[in-house]
């Protein structure tokens, strides 16, 4: 079905707090002829931004869709995950929702970060005849954390859980198991749950697809060596079968703060209770063991 065969694709995925909108707003500084962007039709609240969004993806798709629950990648991700729309459907959505915004971007290699992609990998390997996927995994324990502090996943301020198709839960993706106990989980559980199902969904295709590669936070941002780190992504997503993209690394890329950090309100794992610590294990124990994290 290769709808979009004549440019160059990378898809940065993580599921947030990790770095990803730095990448979707300076990759394009670093490769030539490419774009890069963040969350391009995450609906934000009426203000100026929607016409834009309005334009490229369709009134349709922006505004009743999302309220709905019928469109948007992260919906679409959450709908074929639960097994309530085929790879076939989950394709010819994802054509119809980016076709025209990729069509009228004039450069040769278009870069979206936004972890709403993470259960279109199948559809991405389908309709995209260069593409290329980075997952980038933060440890769960500084994830969740940092979500906590960020107050909007399952909080007060998460205005997704007001909309029909709501906040990633296990109802939503057919997780019988934890469905049972959604209810009575605190804020904490929640988020770990969610890390936990992201990355597990995740690393499924980076086990089973060359073209989709997992880099790790701490080697980008916190290592002495996250300049090695970012030159190994770069040329990942710069080489393909007929294609090579040159690209260079302006001075002190990776000192650039892009996104405001969340309080210190929640305390660090090392701090945590230990009815915290073993909800943690008890739910991300599969995944922080599956990624390599120390314990």
């Amino acid at each position: 079905m290769q709808e979009f065969d004549d440019k160059y694709f990378v898809f940065i995925i993580s599921a947030g707090r990790t770095g990803t909108k730095y990448f979707g707003t300076v990759l394009q500084e670093t490769i030539d002829d490419s774009f890069s962007v963040h969350e391009p039709d995450v609906l934000s609240g009426i203000n100026f931004r929607l016409l834009h969004q309005i334009k490229n993806f369709g009134f349709y798709n922006m505004v009743p869709g999302r309220m709905l629950g019928r469109t948007g990648i992260r919906t679409l991700s959450e709908k074929f995950m639960g097994q309530q729309i085929s790879e076939k459907e989950l394709s010819n959505s994802v054509i119809n929702h980016r076709k025209k915004y990729y069509g009228s971007i004039p450069k040769q290699l278009i870069i979206e970060s936004y972890y709403g992609w993470y259960g279109c990998i199948p559809a991405i390997r389908k309709v995209f005849k260069n593409y290329r996927v980075i997952v980038v995994a933060r440890d769960p324990r500084d994830w969740v954390t940092s979500n906590v502090n960020w107050k909007e996943w399952y909080g007060k301020n998460d205005w997704v859980s007001r909309l029909k198709a709501g906040r990633i839960n296990p109802n939503m993706v057919g997780d019988k198991d934890y469905a049972q106990k959604w209810e009575g989980f605190s804020r904490f559980q929640k988020l770990c749950w969610a890390y936990g199902h992201i990355y597990n969904t995740l690393l499924d295709e980076v086990e089973k697809d060359n073209h989709v590669q997992l880099f790790k936070y701490e080697e980008l941002f916190q290592s002495s060596e996250r300049y090695e780190s970012l030159e190994r992504l770069l040329k990942f997503i710069t080489k393909f079968d007929d294609y090579n993209f040159n690209f260079s690394v302006p001075d002190r890329l990776l000192e650039r703060r892009i996104h405001k950090n969340s309080s210190d309100e929640f305390p660090k794992h090392p701090e945590w209770a230990e009815e915290l610590q073993n909800q943690y294990w008890e739910i991300c124990g599969d995944i922080h063991h599956r990624l390599k994290y120390l314990s």
